[in-house]
């Protein structure tokens, strides 16, 4: 049984909220890749644009993008996350090319890979099936990694699978339905997981789902983003979320902007807008205390972007 909790509408709105382009020098263009706050930067590894794969790792320190090396093999579509506990990056599947009888085909992956003391190593563990478009994000409540969805050739998956930095267990949690290309992102302050949207396969979604580390609650949020994919959302460290772009339900891509505050969806209008885009990173500066976009791309068939924007939200 799902349980669900209304809340009230809120309209469009317009503040002093700003974007600004942090610069344009860093990482080659690229989209599905993520960003991960850890201390005081923001880590960013792989991605894909319509050359290449990539398999680099970057940090944002607050100014200025900073190549740190390479790491695990290249791949695109997937996920990691740090785990404060262990001090590590955790890393799990995405998408990759691999050779076979001379052709060059596109596989999904469920290998999982750490980066600790500047080096990455591979587990060799039992895992959740083969996957891309999946997400995984840290509980910090509970210290373990939560895995949702994502998809392969064979079938959308709704699954929920935690990882304690040894094994991967599933859990017996009824929620959402199947879908990739959906948002998952932890609150420090309600100590909640909020998963956004995504592709069930058939419709773009737009459902709000919490996760409290037992079970997973439906939120009717009232007036909320239009049905989307590949969009990208962060929390900041007092509980506001703000999401931006995606492919929406009118098949077309967004540069809308909202804010989600205490359950609430507001649609956010500001002078200057970066492009419209998908499949890019939001994460948000600790030392800065502003949110930080990098990449994507104006569409599925369209331009790499590799621009950084910093959003700077003020209540």
């Amino acid at each position: 049984m799902r349980i669900i909790i209304l809340f009230l509408i809120v309209s469009v709105a317009s503040c002093s909220s700003k974007w600004e382009v942090a610069s344009s020098i860093g990482p080659e263009p690229r989209y599905i890749s993520q960003l991960i706050s850890i201390d005081n930067n923001l880590i960013l590894f792989g991605g894909k644009n319509d050359t290449k794969d990539f398999n680099d790792l970057w940090s944002w320190n607050g100014s200025k993008w900073n190549l740190i090396g390479n790491g695990a093999t290249k791949r695109w579509d997937h996920s990691y996350v740090y785990m404060k506990n262990f001090n590590q990056i955790f890393l799990f599947g995405g998408r990759a090319f691999e050779e076979t009888e001379g052709k060059e085909e596109r596989i999904e992956l469920n290998d999982n890979w750490v980066y600790i003391n500047n080096t990455w190593k591979q587990l060799k563990i039992e895992s959740p099936e083969k996957r891309s478009a999946h997400t995984l994000v840290f509980n910090e409540k509970i210290g373990s990694v939560i895995l949702f969805g994502g998809r392969n050739n064979e079938m959308v998956f709704n699954d929920t699978w935690s990882f304690n930095g040894k094994e991967w267990k599933k859990l017996n949690s009824l929620g959402p339905k199947g879908r990739f290309g959906h948002t998952l992102k932890y609150d420090k302050i309600s100590e909640n997981i909020y998963l956004f949207g995504g592709h069930d396969g058939k419709n773009l979604l737009n459902d709000l789902w919490v996760f409290d580390g037992v079970q997973w609650i439906e939120i009717n949020s009232g007036v909320k983003p239009s049905p989307r994919m590949a969009h990208a959302m962060e929390f900041d460290n007092n509980g506001n979320a703000i999401l931006f772009g995606g492919w929406d339900n009118k098949n077309s891509v967004s540069n809308e902007l909202w804010l989600l505050k205490k359950k609430i969806w507001t649609q956010i209008n500001t002078e200057t807008k970066p492009q419209a885009r998908l499949a890019h990173a939001i994460g948000f500066d600790q030392s800065n205390n502003e949110f930080i976009m990098f990449g994507g791309s104006s569409g599925f068939n369209g331009k790499f972007l590799s621009e950084t924007w910093k959003f700077i939200l003020k209540n």
